[in-house]
């Protein structure tokens, strides 16, 4: 299937909690979301990646729409993009400035280093340490600028208040920055990243990987 674009973004239909017919749309859901899975043959249909444990993404931002045809197999990571407003309530997520990749290939780069710092050996470990509070320190780009915050929530409340027009043209108002994540939100993950861990090869992002390589003090 077609990779789909992959942007900052927020919920802005109705939410959940004010739904009275959440139930059973949730129920309906339940039913039909292995069957999504299914279709997109485990794969994450923003990043392509293959992994046994997945999310599945209403195109439409509507929780009751469950035909399939508004149904998405989404990585976690990839999920998180479009709903930042809830990667900032938890506290699990920075705003960064790197323009040199773009959010899909982050996003690969950061779960390798998650799946490293679980099962690589001590200099590993280290390495992907290094690469993350790199990426890290993008964030004080985002907080020196107009912005000036790195926190998705406040982020997400600008795109959640912004009008059609406005919200249409978020890609081009918010180039250049990506969205990081702390890799607590991950945990019950990691167990799946980690048997694909060959699918995910850390040297692919050049120019960061080097950057980290020759940080000594971060």
């Amino acid at each position: 299937m077609e990779q789909l674009d992959l942007i900052l973004s927020v919920k802005r239909g109705v939410f959940r909690r004010n739904d009275t017919n959440t139930e059973v749309a949730d129920k309906e859901f339940k039913l039909v979301r292995p069957r999504v899975i299914a279709r997109d043959n485990s794969c994450c249909r923003f990043c392509d990646l293959k992994a046994e444990m997945q999310d599945v993404h209403h195109l439409d931002d509507d929780h009751s729409n469950n035909d399939q045809n508004n149904l998405a197999t989404a990585d976690p990571l990839c999920h998180g993009v479009n709903h930042i407003g809830q990667v900032g309530l938890s506290g699990e997520g920075r705003i960064i400035f790197l323009p040199e990749i773009d959010q899909r290939d982050l996003n690969h780069l950061q779960r390798t280093c998650f799946v490293v710092m679980e099962m690589g050996d001590v200099k590993q470990k280290e390495l992907a340490t290094k690469i993350l509070r790199r990426l890290l320190l993008r964030a004080a780009t985002v907080e020196k600028s107009p912005w000036q915050t790195s926190a998705p929530l406040d982020f997400a409340k600008g795109l959640i208040n912004a009008g059609e027009d406005e919200y249409s043209r978020r890609e081009i108002v918010l180039n250049g920055l990506r969205l990081m994540y702390h890799p607590k939100r991950f945990v019950r993950y990691l167990p799946y990243w980690v048997k694909n861990f060959i699918s995910l090869p850390m040297s692919k992002w050049g120019k960061v990987y080097a950057d980290a390589v020759r940080t000594k003090k971060v």
